[in-house]
């Protein structure tokens, strides 16, 4: 499977620790030159746990189409479009409506801690302490979608027990 990434949702698997997972699900994730530049810019942990990861495959994509986003997002959609890409890991809201509306299946940091749990690479508990640890983290999630993804969480414990 073809997947290509913007940096938030590497960024926030990051600081919860669970950047490794991704290696469970997809064996290669390619990322724009920018998402890299973007990530590696800032001197941090996270930037060092990153860059431990050889899954990761750094490609510039030939043109860097407008869609009045950041630059990281538009080159991620722009590489997926290029590389026609089976998924591309997005969390911003108009990011993921540009995507969506170019056929490309976008899938957020939410999306990957329920596949993790639906994969049993994580267990219900753990997933409600990620999912509380990204808010604290500054990740923009509203009251309605909190409630929608808990409310998959439960289901899908129910389902792969």
């Amino acid at each position: 499977m073809l997947v290509v990434s913007d940096s938030s949702p590497l960024i926030f698997l990051s600081k919860i620790n669970k950047l490794n997972l991704l290696q469970k699900l997809f064996k290669e994730i390619i990322i724009p030159q920018e998402v890299f530049d973007e990530i590696t810019s800032k001197n941090s942990e996270e930037v060092l746990h990153f860059k431990s990861f050889d899954f990761f495959k750094v490609i510039k994509p030939k043109k860097i189409l407008e869609f009045g986003l950041g630059r990281g997002e538009q080159a991620a959609i722009s590489l997926g479009l290029e590389k026609k890409a089976e998924r591309i890991l997005l969390d911003d809201s108009k990011a993921r409506a540009v995507a969506s509306e170019l056929k490309l299946k976008p899938l957020g940091t939410i999306g990957i801690l329920l596949l993790f749990l639906g994969k049993k690479f994580i267990s219900f508990n753990e997933f409600e302490l990620l999912l509380h640890n990204l808010i604290k983290l500054n990740f923009r999630i509203s009251i309605e979608l909190f409630a929608e993804t808990f409310n998959q969480a439960k289901y899908i414990e129910k389902k792969v027990k």
